[in-house]
């Protein structure tokens, strides 16, 4: 700038000037940049146009970052967070400063799904994880219509595989997806999930077919959905028929008649869950003409050996079954190997084990069919394989009263044809009679109110005979309250001295045996017991040689292990005999005298 002054009435003038420097100021600081950015990537951040000459700018971050002083920030975030970027723009004349936050995100990578084709109706584990990420949402769509499952960062760390379980109500192909984001990245798995029935039973419809007759394979399953066949017959493949095809049940195209004989086969089946094969030999077979049953006796005994035969006048691989009816194992055979044609009449013999009239059945059969043979054996039974359990004589405790059971058995299990059955006690009261026999427990059992001996007689009888079972129950009295009396308190020295053992009840003569110790040293003298009724005494006498105390013991043994004693101690001592009394007194004295 120059100025310059003047006098208007003298010829005199002077000038000045100086420089001046015109700035323009700044309007505005606005930063311009995203609010979420990924870590490890170069952002730039720049600034809205704004007004301004000669300007500076610094730039501040709060991540620990040196400041910058360009127009525009570039930075690259290490960590994730959320950070403060400032700006100020300035020159000698004005400034202008802004502040603006920022999100630092880890991207999501490594997002993967672990899940296996499964079966209907069945949990179904899937395995889901990250390998870097935060702040953020997935969300696993099972595809079935059923909620969407919805987890995070916090249900599903990085590194950490989270395991869940869907159950699928429905067969099918479901496409699963998993979708995880957060605001700087988003990423997704998907996976095709078969969701199948598993093959179960798989059986042939026929296990053969006739000779020389066109025939079809056929096979069935119990379940199994979206199954591939592979059928291989003498080592070559077999096409499926369509129009034999139905949910679980399919059938080969029809092939050419063949001779009889075994015939290799195999079929497998495949889904993508499950498998299942049969390898077998499928039958080519003669049907069965003409079956038979035939027996040479009709009305026999247990003790009769009976022949059946059994023909057909045609058939191969046929297999015989005959079930007899009496309680024992079935009857069985076969031609061998297969395809073979039948050999002839087939004989075979029996013991029946029980008695009836036995519906005795035959199956005849092959792949080809199946017949049933009946003829009728009238079994008749006798008592020869009975016994029972009682020997021939046996000891009973008359407690009272005193109880006798028994039962009888079989050897063979063989129940007699019409039996009867007396059985009598023995003790006077009517003998009871049966049509039947009662074999094993509780069988028969009878109350017997006195001590004495009783036979029991069992007798059986049929058409085929008779049979008699005998048995003597001795009914003994129990051993009850031993005790021994003394002829006085003390035993007299050198002199007889009686002692008494009694019994409130038990058993005499030769059931009943007292052992006498008398406490002499002497042998234990046994004898028999002969007191009967209520505390009936025995007697036995014994002389002492030795003044002292004796403990005399007796013990009474009976029969069925009973055994009571009894003892008693006194003293020996001196006695008083005649010779040791002396009387004196006046020959005669008058009545009333001193």
């Amino acid at each position: 700038m120059k100025v310059m002054a003047s006098n208007k009435n003298l010829p005199h003038s002077a000038n000045a000037s100086v420089d001046i420097n015109l700035l323009e100021g700044v309007d505005i600081a606005i930063i311009q940049g995203p609010l979420f950015v990924p870590s490890g990537e170069v952002i730039v951040f720049t600034l809205a146009n704004h007004t301004g000459s000669n300007l500076s700018y610094f730039w501040n971050i709060t991540d620990g970052t040196p400041d910058s002083f360009h127009p525009n920030l570039t930075h690259s975030f290490t960590n994730p967070g959320t950070y403060d970027i400032s700006v100020v723009i300035f020159n000698i004349v004005s400034d202008k400063s802004n502040t603006t936050t920022v999100i630092v995100q880890n991207k999501i990578i490594g997002l993967t799904m672990t899940v296996q084709d499964s079966a209907v109706n069945t949990a179904v584990p899937f395995t889901l994880s990250l390998s870097a990420g935060t702040n953020y949402t997935c969300q696993l769509d099972y595809n079935d219509g059923t909620p969407v499952l919805i987890t995070d960062n916090t249900s599903m760390p990085v590194g950490a595989p989270l395991r869940v379980t869907h159950t699928y109500s429905s067969t099918g192909v479901y496409s699963v997806i998993i979708l995880c984001e957060n605001q700087v990245s988003k990423e997704n798995a998907t996976f095709d999930l078969y969701i199948q029935e598993p093959i179960t039973n798989l059986e042939l419809v026929r296990e053969g077919a006739p000779t020389n007759e066109q025939f079809a394979i056929g096979w069935t399953v119990d379940s199994g959905t979206e199954i591939n066949f592979t059928v291989t017959f003498i080592g070559q493949p077999l096409s499926l028929n369509p129009a034999k095809t139905s949910t679980y049940s399919w059938e080969s195209l029809t092939l050419p008649g063949k001779s009889a004989a075994g015939y290799p086969l195999q079929i497998t089946a495949n889904n993508r869950i499950s498998s299942a094969n049969i390898t077998t030999t499928f039958i080519i077979m003669d049907k069965i003409v003409n079956p038979s049953l035939t027996v040479d006796l009709t009305n026999v005994t247990t003790d009769d050996l009976v022949t059946f035969s059994v023909n057909v006048q045609k058939g191969s691989d046929v297999s015989v079954v005959i079930q007899f009816q009496d309680g024992s194992p079935n009857y069985s055979w076969y031609t061998d190997p297969p395809g073979a044609t039948w050999p002839g009449p087939l004989n075979l013999t029996h013991y029946f084990i029980n008695g009836c009239v036995c519906n005795v059945k035959a199956i005849i059969s092959n792949k080809a069919g199946s017949f049933e043979r009946y003829v009728d054996v009238l079994v008749k039974v006798g008592f020869s394989t009975i016994s029972w359990s009682l020997p021939d004589e046996a000891f009973y405790l008359y407690n009272p009263p005193a109880y006798v059971e028994f039962m009888f058995t079989s050897t063979t299990n063989s129940t007699p044809t019409n039996p009867t059955v007396t059985v009598d006690w023995g003790d006077g009261l009517q003998p009871k009679t049966e049509n039947f026999v009662r074999f094993g427990s509780p069988g028969y059992s009878h109350q017997f109110d006195d001590t004495l001996d009783y036979i029991i007689t069992v007798t059986m009888s049929n058409v085929l005979g008779s049979r008699t079972f005998k048995h003597k129950a001795i009914v003994v009295e129990k051993l009850v309250e031993p005790l021994i009396d003394l002829e006085f308190p003390s035993a007299p020295l050198g002199e007889p001295f009686n002692l008494t053992f009694k019994l409130f009840r038990g058993d005499q003569d030769n059931y009943t045996t007292l052992h006498w110790d008398l406490g002499d040293g002497s042998a234990v003298r046994i004898t028999d017991r002969h007191g009967e009724g209520k505390y009936a005494g025995d007697n036995e006498t014994v002389t002492y040689t030795t003044k002292r105390i004796v403990t005399v013991n007796v013990t009474a043994t009976a029969p069925l292990n009973q055994t009571v004693s009894a003892s008693r101690s006194f003293d020996v001592i001196d006695p008083v005999l005649d010779s040791y009394v002396t009387v004196t007194a006046t020959p005669s004295v008058p009545l009333g005298s001193k």
